[in-house]
């Protein structure tokens, strides 16, 4: 993922944490400050073709954007949204065939959901609180541009914090993307 890209996910972050219901602190203060001094962890997970965040992670991001954008943060300078107790799962297009640089089509996602690892039973899947789309495209060196979407989902962490799950992402072709959800030794 190119840096634009995180960007504009971080971006969406907060359009789609500050659409969610309000929710409670998820970090104490001391893992914030822990988050914040971290300079080891990345910001988000990557699950198979899947970008997850957790409170922990978002704080992680939250500071290396600052970094970037050379100004300090603290604690108080994070919005509640980033501390919110919600697991963010990004899943993103991908090129259909073609040749090196000319995809012939693109596939974007066009929902989440998580659901017990190996079930099939529809009534267990876990919908989202909260979905959105971001606009994105796909190009080649001659110039042409095919048009796709990434979507951003917002499950709340208290109801798949135990167990095992999946994440399925559901694409315009009709086909899925699956990966095992592990959230267990991860802040």
């Amino acid at each position: 993922m190119n840096v634009r890209m995180m960007r504009v996910s971080a971006l969406c972050l907060l359009v789609l944490a500050s659409a969610t219901t309000s929710e409670g602190q998820a970090l104490s203060p001391q893992q914030v400050a822990a988050a914040l001094a971290d300079t080891k962890h990345d910001g988000a997970y990557k699950m198979g073709p899947f970008r997850v965040t957790t409170p922990y992670a978002r704080v992680v991001e939250a500071r290396k954007e600052a970094e970037r954008a050379l100004r300090p943060v603290t604690a108080a300078d994070l919005p509640a949204d980033i501390l919110g107790s919600h697991i963010v799962v990004w899943a993103f297009p991908y090129a259909t065939g073609g040749v090196a640089f000319v995809p012939p089509g693109v596939n974007s996602p066009v929902r989440i959901v998580v659901r017990p690892a190996r079930s099939r039973d529809l009534a267990q899947a876990v919908q989202p609180v909260s979905l959105e789309t971001v606009p994105q495209s796909f190009g080649n060196a001659m110039g042409a541009t095919w048009p796709a979407q990434a979507v951003g989902a917002i499950f709340p962490r208290e109801v798949i914090a135990t167990g095992q799950w999946e994440i399925v992402a559901i694409y315009q072709a009709g086909n899925t993307r699956t990966a095992k959800l592990t959230l267990a030794g991860k802040q």
